[in-house]
């Protein structure tokens, strides 16, 4: 059977993924040909200009270049897109522009800005300067656009005159997902709405239908002839990198939110992207059951007050997805955790959020044996049974003990509430480049964690040493 991200198949038209499809899968190589994982084979190839520049470089071994241990591919300033010929699916079927038209279109893309977000970058953009959609990021803002300026007929033209955007901030070397949705008709009443991290960004309205358009689609680049806010065509390439573009052309009448939710949640969770909690957004496989609820409050069996860093590792085989070791990209996250072998069974989740409390020692709630803890928690999710993990804390710059006999992690069960003063102790850590390690961990479904950073040393007459 077909699959696609979030377990969405039917309008699911160009897919591409860093971690598949690359002509070279090699840290460092050139990557000239992005294949389509999606049926329609619209295979993303180096841009026809880009013959004394080449295009963007694979990158994977170092962890400031991958995306929560997944590929990337990296672009720079200079002629570095990648050329999405003309298709059917995107942008035309060959006719004459301006006599075909496109009612509604879905973008999502998993990327990370560059060191610098204010110079004019594209990330995607598709068509010219008559008609388009264009998502690029200038003076330290992320702008989406889609108009159709041309009075080709039913449904045109809209967003005519200077160019209509929606934008939001974003800072540089931080990753994103955003998300478009084209909701046009003929009768120009239809909308373009931008999710970032699954939260809305914007919208705006009288958007009628996209006509067919021969400039082709482009990834990294733009050919300098799309529509600006300022008012100018051009523009650079994208400096910084993409893991993931998945492309829905002509869903129905609109995209459901049910389906926006799968695959926001399914790009979160690969790359490590925490969805925007100031509205709690739940986490969902892809038949769109809870896999992380962060609407409820724990008490009653939720994580609401657990949000902060979500990060997964899990088997979803009807999104191609299986996540053995993951990290949340958030700035201060510390704890990871690897399952170190594959899943064995699809739709299995564990998935950890934390209170957001400072990563300082504190002395209370702690078993008797042990004199201090982080004062951070963490709460897991589970579904089916994900067995025996390594758990890892990275205590960089903590001003924290350099022994690993020093280090406990503590497990509190699921009705402690975060309490740890009858948690479970598990010792023998091991520490290497100031990550401490736990391997062997047993998590179950609602039970919460911290690290444990002193033991009480017993002696005879209480004193200590050799």
């Amino acid at each position: 059977d077909a699959k696609g991200p979030g377990g969405y198949k039917s309008a699911l038209s160009t897919w591409f993924k860093a971690n598949e499809g690359v002509t070279t899968a090699t840290d460092g190589s050139e990557i000239t040909d992005w294949q389509d994982a999606a049926v329609a084979n619209n295979d993303a190839t180096d841009y026809t200009g880009n013959s004394s520049t080449g295009g963007p470089i694979y990158k994977v071994t170092a962890a400031a270049d991958a995306i929560n241990f997944n590929p990337t591919a990296n672009f720079s300033s200079g002629v570095l897109g990648l050329e999405i010929a003309d298709a059917s699916e995107i942008n035309t079927s060959g006719a004459a522009a301006g006599t075909e038209t496109f009612t509604t279109k879905g973008i999502n893309i998993a990327f990370r800005t560059g060191s610098a977000v204010t110079n004019k970058q594209t990330i995607y953009s598709q068509g010219d300067d008559s008609r388009g959609i264009n998502i690029y990021v200038r003076s330290g803002n992320l702008y989406v656009t889609a108009f159709n300026t041309p009075s080709d007929g039913s449904g045109a033209p809209w967003n005519a005159a200077t160019v209509t955007t929606v934008n939001g901030a974003v800072v540089a070397n931080t990753e994103y997902i955003v998300t478009l949705e084209l909701n046009g008709n003929s009768g120009i009443t239809g909308t373009v709405t931008t999710y970032l991290n699954g939260k809305t960004m914007g919208s705006f309205g009288s958007v009628g239908l996209l006509y067919n358009h021969d400039s082709n689609g482009y990834i990294g680049y733009d050919d300098g002839n799309s529509q600006f806010d300022d008012g100018l065509q051009s523009t650079g390439s994208f400096e910084g990198a993409i893991s993931e573009l998945i492309y829905c052309n002509e869903p129905g009448s609109s995209f459901p939110l049910a389906q926006r939710n799968r695959i926001e949640s399914y790009l979160a969770l690969k790359y490590g992207i925490t969805l925007d909690q100031s509205t709690p957004i739940d986490y969902v496989n892809s038949a769109g059951n809870t896999i992380f609820d962060a609407t409820n409050l724990a008490s009653i069996g939720g994580y609401k007050e657990y949000n902060k860093d979500i990060a997964g590792i899990g088997r979803d085989d009807d999104s191609e997805f299986e996540q053995q070791k993951s990290k949340s990209e958030n700035t201060g996250s510390i704890v990871t955790i690897d399952k170190g072998a594959t899943i064995g069974i699809d739709d299995t989740w564990m998935i950890w959020g934390n209170d957001g409390v400072a990563t300082t020692e504190v002395a209370t709630q702690i078993p008797d044996t042990i004199t201090m803890r982080l004062g951070r928690t963490w709460r897991v999710a589970e579904e089916n049974e994900m067995g025996e993990v390594s758990v890892s804390f990275d205590i960089t710059g903590l001003g924290l003990s350099a022994l690993a006999s020093d280090y406990s992690l503590l497990i509190g069960n699921n009705s402690s509430g975060g309490d740890f003063s009858n948690a479970t102790i598990v010792s023998g850590a091991s520490i290497n480049s100031n990550v401490v390690t736990f391997t062997g961990v047993s998590l179950a479904d609602g039970e919460y964690f911290t690290l444990g950073t002193g033991f009480i040393q017993c002696a005879p007459g209480g004193v200590s040493g050799s």
